[in-house]
């Protein structure tokens, strides 16, 4: 990034966001691409738990071993964020809104739950509410995101779809 000084990027990420998106049909054309709204940090409670996780870095930064060795946090130049002071709240927001992007696994767009619950779409044994013979087996049934990779509960998931696969056709 720069041939002045070493640089150490310290990154925060959301393991548990409470903030969620939906996806809609475009039409009823199997062929037209969904809407997708992604949601991302529409809830403030996800963006504040960021603020607080640039605040413990900005105080890990402050500690007697980060300044022995020179370290500091330095300002980003984002053009949409030079307008506030740096390191205030204000700025902190802005690079929040600016440089923010998910590392998580999408989950729950088809998500397990009982059929009166609105937001549920298939029982738990994998079958899509109100539509005969069609089932789903994968990460987006999962009814909230987990702290860790998908790929166990999916791998788990698909344990179980076959053998409710075989049950349905023994």
């Amino acid at each position: 990034i720069n041939s002045r000084k070493y640089i150490m990027f310290i990154w925060s990420g959301l393991l548990r966001p409470v903030s969620r998106g939906r996806i809609l049909l475009r039409s009823d054309d199997p062929h037209d691409y969904p809407l997708i709204y992604p949601g991302y940090l529409s809830q403030e409670s996800d963006v504040t738990d960021l603020l607080e996780a640039i605040q413990f870095t900005n105080n890990l930064m402050k500690t007697e071993a980060m300044r022995n060795v020179g370290a500091k946090v330095e300002e980003i130049d984002i053009p949409a964020c030079n307008m506030f002071p740096f390191q205030s709240e204000l700025y902190w927001r802005c690079i929040i809104a600016q440089m923010s992007s998910p590392h998580y696994h999408q989950v729950g767009s088809c998500r397990m739950g009982p059929a009166e619950n609105k937001w549920s779409v298939v029982d738990p044994h994998l079958r899509v509410h109100v539509v005969k013979g069609l089932s789903v087996a994968d990460a987006s049934i999962m009814p909230t995101i987990i702290s860790g990779n998908t790929n166990s509960p999916v791998i788990a998931i698909a344990e179980k779809a076959s053998d409710l696969i075989k049950e349905r056709w023994a």
